[in-house]
């Protein structure tokens, strides 16, 4: 099931097409005694790839995808497709380039919040306290950030309350936490619920940007 050079090279097009580097995908061909597997991996994310499999026993064509449409792992086929070829691939890859569209971004968004990317350094390595009246007024911003998750259209209900008890938590104790402590924890609230509950790009920077306004009103995260 290895590819022509032109059938390559039209896949990488249409990732190129996407905004993606041609140069971060891998082809690799596996084959045992029944079933030949294609795989194209993005090595950005080892973990995002699509898995084509050729099996003697089937003759129906399907896709595995990672990240899928809407959950992180999904099987894609086409309607009217009865075998694998080309055509099934270059389509199948067109919905997987799609996903890694959307998840890209997020997963660079995550890496920078984590990195400490938008944090003033001094403030990051600090090990220094909040003052009583730094410490409320934090409080107070949290509580108004609580309100603004609440009211972000993309996020569900759930999802909502799932954001709004981890903030709470973190409220009670932003007097006895270091800076640095806050920052470390403000982090586990909002990417730790980001990651376990799957949320794309566009909902996580929506999370992203009310924290942003609100937070800023104190020196803890850098200007946009």
């Amino acid at each position: 099931m290895e590819l022509l050079t032109s059938q390559k090279l039209s896949l990488l097009s249409i990732a190129s097409e996407a905004g993606l580097t041609e140069s971060d995908f891998e082809f690799i061909y596996e084959t045992s005694i029944v079933t030949d597997y294609l795989i194209v991996r993005y090595k950005p994310k080892e973990r995002y790839s699509i898995t084509y499999r050729s099996n003697a026993f089937s003759d129906k064509p399907f896709a595995n995808v990672i990240p899928g449409k809407s959950q992180l792992e999904e099987y894609v086929d086409i309607d009217g497709h009865l075998r694998l070829d080309f055509e099934f691939i270059e389509k199948t890859f067109r919905v997987w380039i799609q996903n890694l569209q959307k998840e890209v971004p997020l997963d660079s968004l995550l890496e920078r919040i984590q990195k400490g990317q938008f944090v003033n350094e001094e403030f990051f390595n600090s090990d220094e306290k909040f003052s009583a009246t730094e410490a409320q007024i934090l409080v107070e911003n949290i509580g108004q950030l609580q309100l603004k998750i609440n009211m972000i259209p993309l996020l569900l209900d759930d999802q909502k309350k799932i954001f709004i008890a981890e903030l709470e938590d973190l409220k009670k104790k932003t007097d006895k936490l270091t800076k640095k402590d806050f920052y470390l924890m403000l982090i586990g609230t909002i990417v730790g619920p980001a990651m376990q509950m799957g949320l794309n790009s566009d909902t996580m920077k929506s999370v992203w940007y009310v924290m942003k306004v609100l937070l800023r009103t104190h020196p803890i995260l850098l200007a946009p």
